[in-house]
């Protein structure tokens, strides 16, 4: 999918919501695109990744940040799928 016809519908850490709202796009058949960041790369910042990882006692949930797209033609149907309890 290309970047100008995309629309991010989930930006969050969480791997569960995350999880949630590919397993609701891909139910109701809507196609979609992902990307995850690392929040603490891997530059010259290595040692300070496992630091930050230790010091959340090994909890590795919230170190991506998760981006979810659709096409914008997809958009408002993807945002009812996703909006519905």
């Amino acid at each position: 999918m290309l970047i100008f016809k995309r629309k991010e519908v989930y930006m969050g850490p969480s791997v569960k919501e995350y999880t949630e709202v590919r397993k609701k796009l891909a139910d109701a058949r809507i196609p979609y695109d992902i990307r995850v960041v690392s929040r603490f790369g891997m530059g010259g910042a290595a040692s300070f990744s496992r630091s930050m990882v230790n010091s959340m006692d090994g909890r590795t949930e919230y170190m991506n940040l998760c981006y979810v797209y659709v096409n914008k033609k997809d958009y408002d149907r993807a945002m009812e799928v996703l909006n519905k309890k």
